[in-house]
């Protein structure tokens, strides 16, 4: 069950998304009255800047009167509105919510589907025009407008994803009794011109435990040059970037340029549709390519591939190999843990059980993140930077698989 601030508006007004997000972009206009957000960057900026303008209830509020799990396949017959709240602002858990509604709506096409609190993923809900998309906030009347209320945190494994990734799109499926979207096939489109082919690497992820080593980027580099032209992308506000490129951007080949342009999601969507062929680190990007049927591998380190894959055949997953004193690849974890005293690392490093750390998490710290980047990644990393020409062979043979040459 989702936590939500209560907050009042004294009148109508636009807010720019930059006031909480540096890297975001778009306006938002908030009515007058009451409203509803479970965004802790939004409450810190409209507090700091539009004082006056709300009132924040300081309790935080529960909605109680979703409906029950066992009953989300009623709405495969449902006439009316459903509003569907996300527990989530990840890229790639919105990825899958887009996918799963996409066949509830291709099931019911006269339901009328709302998402809400999706945070900084609201630009990819573009490719589902026929969704109602409530970003960061939503009134109290709009939510009286809808007939079902749908809490996606009531799937249990929401409150382990840290620790073990699941299949988002197949248990949201599941729980509505659907078959998959034929708007997000999962085969894998075919590339303008095999001969040239247009490829490019993505090696970032949000937590140095899926961030692949520089010297694995140089070596799937060299193989995707063999087929074609490269571009390895970087984001701009990636914690790292600047270093990352320094130490990559020496001794290339002619035809593969490193770019740290890509400043938005926006920018990043773009790019991935635009890519013939893509390796991934286990990240959001990876996860945007289901939205686009662009081929690809996906090269994994602490988290196990099979539920982030899922049925989406347009990726290709590569399982970092791993047997250490405490733990084995694929361990679950989606990003570092922190000891009370405040140390990073993993389940290998680290030793401990999850109870140690559930409360003393913390994404990001950036002293911690970046020595784990740079100084001394976790073990399974450093395997997987050992292991470069094996990854640059699992790209070329999936190349030769999926073109037949």
């Amino acid at each position: 069950m989702l936590a939500f601030t209560l907050f009042k508006s004294a009148k109508k007004v636009t807010l720019n998304v930059r006031d909480w997000n540096p890297n975001g972009s778009g306006r938002f206009v908030i009515g007058k009255g009451m409203h509803l957000t479970r965004d802790k960057f939004f409450i810190a900026a409209a507090r700091k800047k539009h004082a006056r303008l709300f009132q924040f209830n300081p309790q935080e509020m529960y909605i109680r009167d979703s409906l029950p799990l066992k009953q989300w396949r009623s709405l495969r017959t449902a006439s009316g509105k459903v509003l569907c709240l996300s527990p989530s602002r990840a890229l790639g858990d919105n990825v899958m919510i887009i996918c799963a509604l996409a066949a509830l709506k291709e099931a019911n096409p006269a339901l009328q589907i709302g998402v809400a609190f999706v945070g900084d993923s609201f630009p990819l809900y573009q490719t589902a025009s026929n969704l109602k998309i409530h970003p960061y906030w939503i009134g109290e009347s709009e939510i009286g407008g809808y007939d079902f209320l749908v809490d996606f945190a009531a799937i249990a494994d929401w409150r382990s994803l840290a620790f073990q990734p699941f299949d988002i799109e197949a248990a949201l499926r599941d729980a509505f009794g659907v078959e998959p979207s034929t708007a997000f096939p999962g085969s894998g489109k075919p590339p303008v011109n095999t001969d040239k082919l247009s490829s490019k690497v993505f090696p970032l992820a949000s937590t140095p435990l899926r961030t692949l080593p520089v010297e694995t980027t140089r070596a799937i580099v060299h193989a995707l040059a063999e087929r074609g032209s490269v571009e390895v992308v970087l984001l701009k506000a990636q914690l790292g970037t600047d270093r990352y490129q320094a130490m990559l951007d020496r001794d290339l080949p002619p035809n593969v340029t490193v770019t740290d342009a890509c400043r938005d999601i926006g920018e990043l969507m773009r790019k991935i549709k635009a890519a013939d062929y893509a390796v991934f680190a286990d990240s959001g990007p990876s996860h945007l390519a289901k939205l686009y049927d662009t081929m690809g591998l996906t090269i994994f380190t602490s988290a196990n591939s099979a539920p982030l894959i899922g049925r989406f055949g347009n990726l290709t997953p590569w399982q970092t190999p791993f047997q250490g004193e405490r733990c084995s690849a694929p361990c679950g974890l989606a990003t570092y843990l922190r000891t009370p005293a405040g140390r990073g690392g993993c389940w290998e490093t680290l030793g401990g059980v999850k109870s140690d750390y559930e409360r003393t998490r913390e994404l990001w710290n950036p002293q911690a993140y970046l020595a784990l980047m740079f100084e001394r990644p976790v073990p399974c990393v450093v395997r997987l930077g050992e292991l470069g020409s094996d990854v640059a062979d699992a790209v070329r043979a999936d190349l030769e698989r999926r073109l037949g040459k």
